[in-house]
């Protein structure tokens, strides 16, 4: 009995020993390590115009100026991160005297429009006081507005460019 009992006890010593060192082994593999991840959101300014716009001028009422011409039909997106920005508009070209093209953009939620802004070669502000947005379909009326002293101009591309500014 004595010699069983040994033997038990042998092959639980063996037992522990075999255990204790897996269990180191495994200890070892448990290691671990860091490292640094930077991350950044740097400034979004985006704009995006969908369409052209047609303006003609061609009635009058007998004794007024021609009635202007007026399209709705241009529209655009805006995406900033940046809090209290504005957007500015420009044309390529000013209008010859008695004619005036204005736009009025619509604003995004949180801004405000300026409302109808004659377009020149100098940048106008259109929107202001925009904050962080990201917001699409907002349109853009344009007119054009002629007196009779004007007289004819023919049918002139003009560029209008969109700035995203402080």
């Amino acid at each position: 009995m004595e010699v069983i009992h040994m033997q038990k006890l042998k092959a639980f010593a063996v037992a522990l020993v075999l255990f204790a060192g897996f269990s180191n082994a495994a200890m070892a593999q448990l290691a671990s390590d860091n490292h640094t991840v930077t991350v950044e959101v740097a400034a979004i300014n985006e704009i995006a115009i969908t369409g052209n716009a047609t303006l003609t001028v061609n009635s009058a009422t007998a004794g007024s100026d021609p009635v202007a011409a007026t399209d709705n039909s241009t529209s655009y997106a805006v995406t900033t991160n940046e809090a209290s920005v504005k957007i500015t508009a420009e044309a390529d070209q000013n209008m010859p005297a008695g004619v005036t093209l204005s736009v009025n953009a619509s604003a995004p939620a949180g801004a405000a429009s300026a409302g109808a802004t004659t377009l020149s070669t100098g940048a106008a502000d259109v929107v202001t006081g925009m904050g962080t947005v990201s917001q699409g379909s907002l349109t853009l009326a344009y007119s054009l507005a002629a007196t009779a002293a004007a007289g004819q101009m023919s049918s002139t591309a003009v560029t209008v460019t969109y700035t995203i500014t402080n």
